[in-house]
């Protein structure tokens, strides 16, 4: 489920330049640079806080729900680890809660929350492959993901959104791997490398939303 570990640093390094950018912005106003108050994050396993073993059919992925899984916390959280994954490490340096899965019942989301989803692709299956490849039981492409963010999903109502937004960081990713991974079940890799373009645009698109 997971992605290339160089796509996944590159996403952490945009992401802590974007933090250290807005920080100097704000000290430059005379503010703290605590001033992000929230994450919302869309993604794939190296993001995912829970929301796979929310949605996961009974019986499916039992592996995360058991230690070792989670033994940093004491106990199974849903991440695809034995420990924190690097949103929590960047929530932890912006001073803030650990992101609560959007799917988890009677959580918090005052300081934002997470919609990524383990074995998430970056592109609608349909549209990459036509419906002809192998794929998780079902698909948490970008799109959908989106599609159930603060944008359109009652979290807190629509004039608030703005305000929260200029606080808040965004953070796209990691996420696209998992296009490659499933393509090689039917394709060879000169075949995957074509769709290179098409999932860094879809990931590009997705960030303009």
């Amino acid at each position: 489920m997971a992605s290339s570990a160089a796509y996944f640093a590159f996403s952490v390094l945009v992401a802590l330049h974007l933090c250290c950018c807005h920080g100097q912005a704000a000290d430059a106003a005379g503010s703290s640079s605590s001033d992000v108050t929230a994450i919302y994050s869309l993604g794939d396993s190296i993001t995912d806080t829970g929301n796979l073993i929310k949605e996961a059919p009974p019986g499916m992925f039992e592996t995360i729900k058991h230690l070792p899984y989670g033994i940093t916390f004491g106990y199974p959280t849903g991440r695809c680890s034995d420990g924190l994954l690097m949103i929590d490490f960047l929530a932890q340096d912006l001073g803030l809660p650990f992101l609560n899965p959007y799917l988890g019942k009677n959580k918090s989301f005052d300081h934002g929350v997470n919609f990524a989803v383990a074995g998430a692709t970056a592109m609608d299956p349909t549209d990459q492959f036509n419906g002809r490849f192998f794929a998780p039981f079902s698909s948490n492409s970008l799109n959908v993901q989106l599609s159930v963010t603060i944008f359109t999903r009652a979290i807190f109502v629509s004039a608030d959104i703005r305000k929260r937004l200029q606080s808040s960081l965004v953070l796209i990713g990691e996420i696209g791997g998992n296009d490659y991974n499933y393509a090689l079940f039917g394709k060879n890799v000169s075949e995957v490398e074509k769709l290179i373009p098409g999932v860094v645009r879809t990931i590009i698109d997705a960030a303009k939303v």
